[in-house]
């Protein structure tokens, strides 16, 4: 998450250096449509990544769960 975090600030004071520089309309949404443009790539390969650290995240946390039910079962029958 700080990663995430960390990419998106430098991704704004990126977007805000850039158009210090700016000299006419036309450069600012040249500009502008790059940096939404990369904002939309950054969000999708973040949200992929969120999703694969949940799905790993609910995996670990059920392992113990399953582990003893197993044991349980076994136990039972």
């Amino acid at each position: 998450m700080i990663d995430i975090a960390r990419a998106n600030a430098n991704s704004a004071f990126d977007l805000a250096e850039k158009l210090v520089g700016v000299k006419s309309p036309s450069e600012i949404m040249a500009v502008w449509s790059g940096y939404a443009r990369s904002q939309y790539e950054m969000a999708t390969a973040q949200a992929k990544e969120l999703a694969e650290l949940n799905q790993k995240v609910v995996a670990e946390s059920v392992e113990p769960i399953r582990s003893a039910s197993s044991k349980l079962f076994t136990k039972i029958s």
